[in-house]
């Protein structure tokens, strides 16, 4: 690390003394701290966790806290496992500087953090949490391209806000198809949550055949379908409100007892609501009763509600 002036070096050190036993002086120090001390404070300070979160309580509000001020704190909180204080940073940084920038910066102060790539995954899901997916794809491209390979939970964060965005299913299908396949070409293996999340989009366009071909494709990778993936083929099926739809989903719900999974009240929900849309009374209430024999107690009063709807 470079030698910084003097005068930087002991401001940042005054700053060090009042985080750690005088912070009712901070104020003081406030209005001609400079981005050159906090930057000082924080790679001389980056592995003292307690004082890295006092200084970020102090500096956030402060001209001082430049954007290269926060990527390095976002290194050094993503360092600390600190996921959730760091995505609040980076959803702060973000809305107020360029993807590129915000890149460069990360990668400019990279190696001075001894970081990892888990500072992207963690910027490109923030940036997928505030609906920027445009955003967030560059950025995974630009840390690809510059060695950085960002993991699932990049690729996972993005096609879960691209199959969020409600309007033209079809059309999100495709893009999210793009960048699972973007994934598979970077050798990055999906996991459990990527196919559920697939899956979920897939089928709420009413995809049900390409729903069961990821199944089986997930299946075949070694990655086995869990609780949310049968509640989710399940539910897709019940809200079509289609006899032979409804046929299928107590199909599926059999399969996941099958595989040693227990249904949960959102199974057993859309199931009962299933049967009751489409007038199957006594079969509503044949799965009540399965439900009540497994330990799970229905609301009564709403179940009343729902098979008198369906006489």
């Amino acid at each position: 690390m470079k030698k910084p002036p003097k005068p930087t070096a002991q401001m940042a050190k005054k700053a060090i003394t009042y985080l750690k036993r005088h912070p009712q002086n901070l104020p003081s120090l406030s209005s001609h701290f400079t981005p050159e001390a906090a930057t000082h404070l924080l790679l001389t300070s980056q592995k003292n966790k307690p004082l890295i979160l006092k200084f970020l309580n102090w500096a956030q509000p402060h001209p001082f806290f430049t954007p290269h001020c926060k990527t390095l704190t976002l290194h050094i909180l993503t360092r600390f496992n600190l996921f959730q204080t760091a995505q609040t940073l980076a959803h702060n940084l973000i809305t107020t500087t360029t993807p590129s920038v915000v890149f460069n910066l990360l990668k400019e102060t990279y190696h001075s953090c001894n970081s990892s790539s888990a500072v992207f995954d963690l910027l490109i899901k923030s940036y997928s949490q505030l609906n920027l997916i445009d955003n967030a794809i560059h950025t995974l491209h630009l840390a690809n391209r510059h060695g950085f390979s960002p993991g699932v939970l990049s690729y996972n964060s993005i096609l879960d806000s691209i199959l969020r965005g409600g309007s033209h299913p079809l059309l999100l299908i495709q893009h999210a198809n793009r960048v699972f396949g973007d994934m598979i070409r970077k050798n990055v293996s999906p996991n459990i949550y990527t196919y559920n999340v697939m899956i979920r989009g897939i089928v709420s366009a009413g995809k049900f055949e390409s729903g069961f071909r990821l199944m089986n494709e997930m299946e075949t990778k070694g990655c086995l379908p869990n609780v949310v993936t049968y509640n989710t083929m399940i539910t897709a099926h019940c809200k079509e409100n289609r006899q032979g739809l409804m046929n299928e989903a107590y199909k599926i719900l059999s399969e996941m007892i099958d595989s040693g999974f227990l249904p949960s009240v959102v199974t057993y929900n859309a199931i009962v609501n299933g049967f009751c849309c489409l007038g199957r009374v006594e079969e509503a209430v044949g799965v009540l009763k399965d439900m009540v024999e497994r330990g799970l107690f229905p609301d009564v009063y709403d179940y009343a509600r729902r098979l008198a709807a369906g006489k």
